[in-house]
């Protein structure tokens, strides 16, 4: 057996042993999902530019420092109740005739990010979106999003953890009628806030970041994504980080160097080089997080799973520019 034979049985171990140091053996949502989907053929452009907004600094403000009060849309809606159970406040969410398509299911947390407590959410079944017609009837849109998001505080640094599942409606590229489309991440990184103001959910805060873990979009594949010093700091390049790397490993390996110090870039020229297989392959687009602060959509991480959902589609836009 060659060594290229042994790639796929290696990444699958590997792929069950991070998930399992992640979220826990036999507990872990994203585990299954992952390890259900072949690695990712990242020879095609459409791929790479899917797995480029997996680093560690999109990913920890997406999900990591959302919490539900902190939105000006945190008081309970119509159809949705809060409890308090213990430490732990419970927000339940059903569907009823005064919010046609609003959110259904639940989420449970406690703590907040920016806290020296850090915080823990649990989302279970929790439903956002609305209603979309297609072939003459109507269906539900969104995401659904299952999972745990987990925040450690460590002085100006927010390490975190993620367990999650996202089931989402994605359109077609032919106005067919959406297929269904699952990303799951499992994933564990860290966010070092390092200017005056401190840890922040403003996206456009200065931070290092690092991390690293497994993501799989159903139908595209399975990759390690990893973050090595990533530092986006606004006063030198408010559009793309500054410095760092984003190693995307499946099928092939791509390595992603950000050049945001050397060549600050905007819009369709927000990009970057990188290498497939250690050849210079050409440019990618970077990701962009500062669309908004996380944690501003309605209950956070609604917000933060519709612009995870919304990247797929994007990405399926997006192309890499080839040699």
């Amino acid at each position: 057996m060659t060594h290229r034979d042994l790639r796929g049985p290696l990444f699958f171990a590997l792929c069950s042993a991070i998930a399992c140091a992640t979220a826990g053996c036999g507990q872990s949502v994203a585990a299954g999902p992952i390890n259900a989907e072949p690695l990712a053929e990242l020879a095609a452009g459409r791929a790479r530019s899917l797995f480029a907004l997996s680093d560690a600094r999109t990913l920890g403000h997406l999900f990591a420092m959302s919490n539900p009060d902190a939105s000006e849309a945190s008081r309970p809606g119509p159809c949705e109740t809060r409890a308090i159970e213990g430490d732990t406040v419970v927000i339940r969410a059903r569907e009823c005739a005064a919010n046609p398509g609003g959110s259904v299911g639940e989420i449970r947390f406690r703590g907040d990010p920016l806290s020296s407590a850090g915080s823990f959410m649990e989302y279970r079944n929790w439903r956002t979106g609305g209603e979309q017609a297609c072939m003459g009837s109507v269906g539900p849109s969104g995401i659904v999003i299952n999972g745990t998001s987990r925040v450690t505080a460590r002085g100006s640094v927010r390490e975190f953890a993620l367990d999650l599942v996202i089931d989402g409606l994605i359109a077609g590229e032919a106005n067919e009628c959406p297929p269904s489309r699952r990303l799951a991440i499992s994933y564990r990184g860290s966010l070092d806030f390092f200017d005056s103001h401190g840890p922040s959910r403003r996206a456009d805060a200065s931070v290092r970041a690092s991390g690293a873990g497994l993501i799989s979009i159903a139908g595209v594949g399975r990759v390690e994504s990893r973050t090595t010093g990533l530092v986006f700091d606004p006063a030198v390049c408010a559009t793309e980080p500054s410095s760092g790397t984003l190693e995307i490993r499946g099928a092939r390996v791509v390595v992603l160097t950000y050049d945001g110090a050397a060549r600050c870039g905007g819009g369709p020229e927000r990009t970057a080089p990188f290498t497939l297989d250690g050849v210079a392959a050409g440019e990618l687009n970077v990701a962009l997080c500062s669309v908004r602060a996380a944690g501003a959509g309605r209950f956070g991480v609604s917000g933060a799973g519709a612009l995870a959902a919304g990247a797929i589609v994007f990405g399926r836009r997006r192309r890499a520019r080839a040699l």
